[in-house]
C-alpha cells in the first residue's frame, strides 16, 4: 500500500510541475504577443501546440511512474508515431506550416506598423 502513495505523490508532483510549466509558457507566449503586436488567432494556435506537447510529456511521465515498461512505451509511441506520420505524410505542408508558425512567432522582429 506504500507504494501507491509514493506513486500518488510522485504523480501530483508530475501534474503540479506541468500546470507551473503551462503557466510560465501562457505568460512567454502573451508577452511576446504584446510586444510583438501579434495577432491572437496566431497566439492561440501557438498555445494549443504547446499546451499539446506540454500534455504528452506529462502523460508519457505519468505513465513510467506507474510502472508501464519504457519497452512497452517506446513500441507505442513508435506505433503511434508512425501513424501519424504516415497521416501526416500526406499532410506535410500542413506540418511544416505549424513548425513555421512556432519559429515565427518567437523569432520575428517585425512589428506592426514598422517600414520595411
Amino acid at each position: 500500500m506504500e507504494i501507491f502513495y509514493t506513486k500518488i505523490i510522485e504523480s501530483i508532483i508530475v501534474v503540479t510541475i506541468l500546470v507551473v510549466t503551462r503557466n510560465i509558457v501562457n505568460r512567454l507566449i502573451d508577452k511576446t504577443t504584446i510586444d510583438k503586436l501579434i495577432q491572437k488567432s496566431r497566439t492561440q494556435l501557438v498555445k494549443r501546440v504547446i499546451h499539446l506537447i506540454i500534455l504528452i510529456i506529462g502523460f508519457t511521465l505519468i505513465m513510467i511512474i506507474w510502472g508501464v515498461k519504457q519497452s512497452d512505451l517506446a513500441v507505442f509511441m513508435g506505433s503511434v508515431l508512425t501513424i501519424v506520420g504516415v497521416a501526416f505524410f500526406a499532410q506535410w505542408s500542413f506540418l511544416s506550416n505549424i513548425t513555421s508558425s512556432i519559429i515565427l512567432f518567437f523569432g520575428h522582429s517585425v512589428k506592426i506598423g514598422d517600414h520595411i
